[in-house]
C-alpha cells in the first residue's frame, strides 16, 4: 500500500473504523437499550427504559409501562394505534425474559404487547414469508427467522397470551378490522367503550 502523510493506508482506514465506531458507541451503546432484555429478573428492557412484565411464577402484571416512542413500521404503527385505541391502554414493544431465544439466549421481542390483557400483536412483515426478499437475508437466516417466529407463538401460547398475527398482505386501512375480527371475546370484553 502506498504511503499517505508517512503512514500505511490500511492504519488509517483502521483507525477511521475505529474512531466511528466509537463515536457510535458514545452515541448509542453504553446504556441499558444496548443490552435490551438481557436485565434483572421479570424486567425487560425497552429502549432506554426499564418496565416490569409477567412474574415468571404466577403470570401477574406486576407494573406500569412508561411511555417512549420508538420508531418503527407503519404497519406495526397501525396495529398499535388500533389496539391503544380498543382498550385506552399502552400497548408497548418488549423483549420480555420469557422469550429467551434457545439459540442466541437473547430475548426476542413483541412488537405491541399489554400484561394485564395478556394480549400481544406481531405485525410480519415479506421478510417473514418470503425468499428472496428485500432485506437480502441468506436462505439459513430465513430459516432461522421461522424457526423464531414459530417458538415465539409456541411460547405465548403456553404462557396463555394471545398473540394475534398481522402480516404484510393485510392493507392498513384493513388491520382494525383484522385484529377485532381475532381478539378473543374475553379480551374484547374489557374495550374501554363497554
Amino acid at each position: 500500500m502506498r504511503l499517505v502523510f508517512g503512514c500505511d493506508i490500511l492504519y488509517i482506514y483502521a483507525l477511521i473504523l475505529f474512531v466511528t465506531l466509537f463515536i457510535m458507541y458514545l452515541l448509542v451503546g453504553g446504556k441499558k437499550h444496548a443490552f435490551v432484555g438481557l436485565d434483572e429478573n421479570n424486567k425487560v428492557t425497552v429502549c432506554t427504559k426499564t418496565v416490569k412484565v409477567l412474574h415468571k411464577e404466577t403470570h401477574k402484571n406486576v407494573g406500569k409501562i412508561k411511555r417512549k416512542y420508538i420508531k418503527c413500521s407503519k404497519g406495526e404503527t397501525e396495529c398499535r394505534n388500533v389496539l391503544e385505541d380498543l382498550f385506552n391502554v399502552y400497548f408497548d414493544r418488549c423483549r420480555p425474559d420469557f422469550l429467551k431465544n434457545p439459540e442466541t439466549k437473547r430475548n426476542l421481542e413483541l412488537d405491541c404487547f399489554n400484561g394485564k390483557l395478556m394480549l400481544a400483536v406481531e405485525y410480519n412483515g415479506v421478510q417473514h414469508y418470503v425468499h428472496p426478499n428485500f432485506t437480502n437475508q441468506s436462505k439459513e437466516a430465513f430459516v432461522k427467522q421461522m424457526r423464531r417466529d414459530i417458538f415465539k407463538i409456541e411460547m405465548c401460547d403456553k404462557l396463555h397470551i394471545y398473540l394475534i398475527t398481522v402480516p404484510y398482505t393485510v392493507k392498513r386501512k384493513d388491520i382494525k378490522e383484522y385484529i377485532i375480527s381475532r381478539i378473543p371475546r374475553p379480551i374484547l370484553s374489557k374495550r374501554k367503550d363497554i
